[in-house]
């Protein structure tokens, strides 16, 4: 190596990393922007421009299967079916759907409609029906987060999940604004509705359907 060669092979180094680091940045800005243009153009279509009120969406502590099922099942618990989350925490719930789910298969979309199913059994007096849905359309999704909130994935790759790891998230909202198709989700990652454009990426979609026994008290 010639004299010196050392010394330009570091700076070389260095300008790479930097390039990188610095690539990384832009990249984070472009998506800030991204998401607050998005946001805003879903705020331009809700009621009073806020929706977050009606949701409590909670932070996820292990599987993002398990949160985003169990942030639908404390907003039933909130509204019309109190046994679900009747005496625990939001953790202890994830902890029980958690143990259900393994027992079943483990984390998978197509072990979701038993574990609910037990844990409605098991624990409440209610009846609950889980529709599953692969590839669904946007309509489907719009038309099912008007009543209540549905699970929605994200494939690895999309905005809503890793660039190598799917993402399940709970929606509580899809409409059209300015062109784009909008979702705004409870993704367990914030304690706030987040919005993403939908895609191609949203590949699958559950709706739990709950309804009291036909001889319980109203």
């Amino acid at each position: 190596m010639k004299a010196g060669g050392g010394n330009a092979y570091y700076i070389l180094e260095t300008i790479t990393v930097l390039a990188a680091v610095s690539f990384l940045v832009i990249r984070k800005v472009q998506e800030d922007r991204r998401s607050r243009s998005t946001r805003k153009a879903a705020l331009k279509t809700m009621t009073n421009g806020n929706i977050s009120s009606r949701f409590e969406p909670h932070l996820q502590s292990g599987n993002c299967i398990v949160a985003a099922t169990c942030n639908i099942l404390w907003y039933h618990g909130k509204n019309g079916f109190p046994e679900l989350i009747e005496g625990i925490d939001f953790v202890e719930l994830e902890g029980r759907i958690d143990t259900i789910i393994n027992s079943k298969g483990g984390y998978a979309n197509n072990n979701v409609p038993e574990t609910v199913e037990e844990y409605v059994h098991t624990y409440t007096s209610y009846q609950v029906e889980v529709k599953n849905k692969w590839y669904p359309k946007f309509s489907d999704v719009k038309k099912a987060s008007a009543k209540n909130p549905c699970l929605l994935g994200f494939a690895a790759g999309s905005e809503g999940a890793g660039p190598k790891v799917g993402h399940m998230t709970a929606c509580v909202y899809a409409a059209e604004s300015e062109g784009k198709k909008l979702v705004g989700v409870m993704n367990g990652h914030k304690t706030e509705i987040v919005y993403f454009e939908w895609s191609k990426f949203n590949d699958f979609m559950s709706e739990f359907i709950f309804s009291r026994d036909t001889d319980e008290e109203p």
